[in-house]
């Protein structure tokens, strides 16, 4: 669907404002653990569920995290969407196995997975890309759970966003 045209004068409804010009915005407030549990399950804050049946966003998300020494833990996740939804991404975050991965595009039914450097070391994926909602309304959410079961707590950190705007 095409943005609407509007004309010099013209009044905007609520609506054009809210579903045009509004991102919608999802933000951790608080820090998230998940100890000896490689079971992906939603998190608390990350989940949109004001999107526009049929429209396409533009959608960045940065998840920041914190787990055990290299390898001991990580951090897995995958995206939750309605089945007619489309969610493809660009990620930008150190693989599981330590190496760099700057290529690579994934979409919501892929599980990918993060290195975490040990605890209390900063770890980040950033996310960019683009969703269409399916032809029904159904959130958009994060689910994540540690790569490999660790007593150590992978913990999703405060700050991280997920942001969509409308683009059609």
């Amino acid at each position: 669907m095409a943005p609407p045209i509007w004309n010099p004068g013209q009044v905007l409804l609520s609506s054009d404002v809210n579903n045009w010009f509004v991102p919608q915005v999802a933000v951790k407030t608080a820090d998230q653990s998940r100890t000896s549990n490689t079971t992906l399950a939603a998190d608390s804050e990350l989940v949109l569920s004001n999107l526009a049946v049929g429209a396409t966003y533009f959608f960045v998300c940065i998840l920041l995290y914190t787990g055990g020494t290299g390898g001991a833990s990580d951090i897995k996740w995958q995206w939750s969407a309605s089945a007619s939804a489309s969610l493809r991404y660009h990620a930008i975050y150190t693989g599981a196995g330590g190496a760099s991965n700057t290529g690579n595009s994934f979409s919501q039914l892929d599980v990918v997975a993060g290195r975490t450097q040990g605890a209390g070391v900063n770890c980040g994926v950033t996310m960019i890309g683009s969703y269409t909602q399916g032809a029904f309304s159904a959130a958009l959410s994060l689910t994540w759970a540690q790569n490999t079961s660790s007593a150590t707590a992978t913990i999703l950190n405060k700050q991280s966003i997920l942001y969509c705007v409308r683009v059609s």
